[in-house]
């Protein structure tokens, strides 16, 4: 039987740079809709006559949805003469593991800021280290992961928040504020069931160490949707902006009054700010190249050039938002009721409910 590679592994590998071949044994079908970028894919079926394209001399990393497929490939690879390891739990184990760059911001004293990405779903989650305190934002419920970077950074964490009450993945929010006795920041107008949280307020700010973090409230993903203003250097803009594109409008059933307030928060809020404020933002999609080793990100100046939706009428921008609207990701009326407080989750339970890509932007660069 060939040997297998665990996810971790597999990242580590790619981090470093390692001369990989990735071969993704699916289906069309269910590649296309979610996969790991620089990859071969072959259905399984098809091997036997593919094998021409397969190099001997380099080692081989069979994957699939859950390492079932991936494994029986690897055998077969391995009998017929190619150095094979087969991904330890597939896509659904991708789906768990993260990368942590380094944010390049001149930031007061010696404030940090890290991006962490979530490789398999395209999540980012935020770490603001400053004087030993550290501010988590739109954490995942795997609440190791940003223990594990805090007491690297020698930071205790003292702040969390979510830039909006997501949809696609669970919330670690809650559960990393009660873990570390931090105090959470949420928005009221998401109308949790739960009130152990300070609430977010229009144009209030919270210190972590030495550096200022600015609340502005910008609907139209959600209600409550806030974009976080790092002193006057970036945006952590949650669901609202994209690299790629704006935030889907739909997701609560109301996407045409979700649209009008999406554009208004573009005119007032986002069309007004400086165009050297970096953009940070909460997903990425497969239209996105992450390298492991750069943060993703663009000025807000780039954005308004890359996204032809800052200077349109009213009328186009919300019928090509709601025009262009991506398939709904799966569970997201139960990942809300969890994220809202209506139903508890465990970790293992919101590895299930998250499989599959990211699909929160409406893309429209060009």
């Amino acid at each position: 039987m060939a040997k297998e590679m665990e996810a971790e592994e597999l990242k580590s590998s790619l981090e470093r740079g390692d001369s990989l071949f990735m071969l993704d044994v699916r289906t069309p079908e269910e590649y296309a809709d979610w996969r790991i970028e620089g990859v071969l894919n072959v259905p399984i079926n098809d091997l036997d006559t593919q094998l021409a394209q397969l190099p001997k001399n380099r080692e081989i990393v069979t994957i699939c949805a859950r390492g079932n497929r991936s494994q029986l490939a690897a055998d077969f690879l391995t009998k017929a003469g190619y150095q094979v390891k087969s991904l330890r739990g597939g896509m659904v184990a991708w789906n768990t593991v993260y990368n942590t760059v380094h944010v390049p911001l001149q930031l007061d004293g010696k404030g940090q800021v890290f991006q962490m990405r979530r490789l398999g779903k395209g999540c980012i989650s935020y770490l603001i280290v400053s004087e030993g305190e550290a501010l988590v934002v739109d954490p995942s419920c795997r609440t190791e992961k940003f223990l594990e970077v805090a007491k690297e950074n020698d930071a205790k964490i003292t702040h969390v928040a979510d830039t909006h009450q997501h949809a696609d993945h669970v919330s670690g929010a809650r559960l990393l504020a009660e873990t570390t006795g931090a105090s959470l920041y949420l928005n009221p107008l998401e109308e949790y069931l739960f009130s152990d949280f300070k609430p977010i307020e229009d144009g209030a700010s919270v210190t972590v160490g030495n550096v200022s973090i600015r609340f502005i409230h910008a609907p139209g993903h959600t209600r409550g949707s806030t974009v976080f203003q790092i002193g006057d250097q970036a945006l952590l803009t949650g669901d609202i902006l994209f690299v790629e594109g704006v935030g889907r409008p739909d997701l609560r059933d109301k996407a045409q009054d979700f649209a009008e307030e999406l554009y208004s928060t573009y005119q007032k809020r986002l069309n007004s700010q400086s165009d050297d404020l970096v953009v940070f933002p909460a997903h990425y999609g497969s239209q996105v190249k992450v390298q492991l080793n750069q943060p993703i990100s663009a000025t807000l100046g780039e954005l308004k050039k890359r996204i032809g939706l800052f200077n349109v009428t009213k009328d186009e921008f919300i019928s090509y938002v709601t025009s262009n609207i991506p398939p709904r990701p799966p569970n997201t009326q139960y990942i809300v009721k969890i994220n809202r407080g209506e139903i508890d989750c465990d970790p293992l339970q919101a590895e299930r409910l998250e499989e599959g890509p990211n699909r929160c932007a409406v893309s429209v660069t060009r």
